[in-house]
């Protein structure tokens, strides 16, 4: 029975449960459902006993008390592309076709009914999950993505045609690093392209030492409302860890009379509400 049995920790498991933990058979059948309610007891009492023993349970509440957000969206790619990347704030061409649920869908009719390339600014786009699908495609490549629930919810098939943005010198120089806050209570936010987020930040030179110290920022990223680095380094931070980005000269040419620009810097990053 115990061979039988799933037990793990899930951030979308009943809030109301007294137990860090959930447990459930892996098969269905009456036999096993029976054998698992006898059997419940002794099973959370020996799981109870070895959380204990190694010190878990402070731990495992307090994962608990996150409430996570879950991604509406998935995708795969079709061509990965062999152009510039698609950074979130350029202006692009790209092809969105979504794609019909109906059985007298084939191939060909996709191909005859394909839309005209539209050129946006990417993060401007009204569906929000393509904002953040097609943020790091290069040109030429393709991609399905799926969007699972809502209003917009379906297939969409998207070709980057062309980056008509220049090349952001140095992105591929920067770094991040994420930390954990403890005791974070409350729903986990993902920030992705075209999103609004506010955040508290401070610049520190390359030996920790502060420039410009705790200062706020309230903006929708890829409108270019703030500088550069603050966009891209807050792409897919979560708002349970804080994040200290290393930000390379190249990346540093909006905060021109504000910092020195030869040497690179470090912005400390937390979401607010």
């Amino acid at each position: 029975m115990l061979h039988s049995l799933s037990i793990f920790y899930s951030p979308y498991s009943n809030p109301q449960s007294k137990k860090p933990y959930e447990i459930f058979p892996s098969d269905n059948s009456v036999t096993y459902q029976i054998g698992y309610k006898i059997l419940r007891p002794i099973i959370e009492a020996r799981i109870d006993y070895y959380i204990k023993k190694h010190g878990l349970e402070e731990y495992l509440h307090k994962i608990k008390s996150k409430i996570y957000k879950k991604t509406n969206f998935t995708f795969y790619d079709i061509r990965q592309g062999n152009g510039k990347m698609v950074v979130c704030g350029q202006d692009i061409s790209v092809i969105i076709y979504k794609i019909s649920n109906t059985t007298t869908t084939n191939i060909e009719n996709i191909i005859n009914n394909f839309p005209n390339p539209e050129n946006i600014r990417l993060g401007s786009h009204s569906v929000p999950e393509l904002n953040y699908a097609i943020d790091g495609m290069q040109e030429n490549g393709e991609r399905i993505v799926t969007i699972n629930s809502g209003k917009n919810h379906g297939n969409y098939y998207i070709k980057v045609i062309t980056n008509k943005s220049n090349n952001i010198q140095g992105i591929k120089n920067l770094l991040t690093f994420n930390n954990v806050i403890k005791n974070y209570k409350g729903t986990v936010n993902t920030i992705r392209c075209g999103d609004t987020v506010s955040i508290k930040y401070t610049i520190r030179n390359s030996h920790g030492t502060p420039i410009l110290n705790d200062l706020k920022a309230h903006f929708t990223v890829g409108k270019g409302q703030v500088p550069l680095a603050l966009e891209l380094s807050v792409i897919n931070m979560t708002s349970d860890h804080t994040r200290s980005a290393i930000i390379p000269p190249e990346l540093l040419k909006d905060f021109k009379n504000q910092i020195d620009l030869n040497n690179i810097k470090i912005i400390d990053l937390q979401v607010i509400n």
